[in-house]
């Protein structure tokens, strides 16, 4: 659960908080927030008993005030830029960052807001949670690149959605 990690430095940012929200696992997301500009970095830690070789995972929100991040472990960036922008509050499905060899011991996991979508209104990120598979992408996994959703209409409330075969838990707030 990313909302248990140390965190190292928040950057410029004005905080760092666990937000609780329903659809995620354990006690809710790990939300940076008061990130005004590109560039900023979030460092957090994290202590691996044993070495793992295997696909490097995270599960993080999306909201309308969301931005793009680049994720590295120990200064060496895994995966392309995350846009975590989307008009409804949601958790997406874990996405794929590529795989990953790490020792047994203290590691920094580093998250760069390297700016947003166009259509994003901030910065912000929702960090639930990271996991490490051996061996390639699991079913239920989405490659970070390929995911695009659009808005679900409605009433508001939480709606589960399929796209390419995976299952999305969205909260749509209505008008």
């Amino acid at each position: 659960e990313a909302e248990s990690m140390p965190v190292l430095d928040i950057g410029n940012a004005q905080g760092c908080d666990v937000q609780p929200v329903a659809f995620t696992h354990g006690t809710g997301q790990l939300f940076w927030h008061g990130i005004q500009e590109q560039g900023e970095e979030l460092k957090l830690a994290f202590t691996l008993a044993e070495a793992y070789r295997g696909d490097f995972q995270i599960g993080v929100c999306m909201a309308a005030d969301y931005g793009k991040f680049q994720f590295s472990i120990d200064g060496k960036e895994i995966g392309g830029p995350v846009d975590t922008y989307q008009p409804a509050l949601m958790r997406a499905d874990y996405l794929s960052l590529g795989q990953v060899e790490l020792s047994t011991g203290e590691h920094v996991l580093t998250v760069k807001n390297v700016g947003k979508n166009d259509l994003s209104a901030g910065y912000l990120l929702g960090l639930d949670t990271i996991r490490i598979y051996h061996g390639q992408p699991q079913s239920g996994c989405i490659e970070g690149e390929d995911l695009t959703v659009n808005f679900i209409g409605g009433a508001g409330g939480f709606q589960t959605k399929t796209w390419k075969g995976h299952r999305l838990m969205v909260f749509d707030g209505g008008e």
